[in-house]
């Protein structure tokens, strides 16, 4: 299963049902389930389907980031931006995952984590 590291800020966001999707300088080719991971902590807060990516404007990707200044280089301005959008967001437990290695955006975890956290949240709910 792959994880997305994503600011904790806009986890948050994302968990609450406020934003859809998180948006990044590439496009990515992974689809189907997901792990949503707290980048600050490496812990997993929640599980989404990453189902399309768009393509944004640069001023959609600094509004995620709390930047409406746009930069004086030109090239970051005309470059392609996406958004990764998700869809059937749920929170999980916690669980910690910095043992696991990372490339700065994904993280690659143990096929079964889902249903480990899945078991996890009987006690989670209860």
């Amino acid at each position: 299963m792959h994880g997305l590291l994503v600011e904790p800020g806009h986890l948050r966001l994302i968990l609450a049902g406020i934003a859809t999707g998180d948006r990044r300088q590439f496009r990515t080719a992974k689809r189907g389930r997901i792990a949503l991971v707290d980048r600050g902590s490496k812990t997993i807060l929640g599980f989404a389907e990453l189902h399309t990516v768009r393509e944004v404007t640069y001023r959609d990707y600094l509004e995620q980031r709390g930047n409406d200044r746009m930069t004086g280089d030109l090239w970051a301005q005309h470059r392609p931006y996406y958004e990764l959008c998700l869809r059937k967001v749920e929170k999980a437990r916690p669980v910690d995952v910095s043992g696991f290695h990372d490339d700065g955006v994904w993280m690659e975890l143990p096929d079964d984590i889902g249903r480990r956290v899945q078991k996890s949240l009987l006690d989670f709910r209860g």
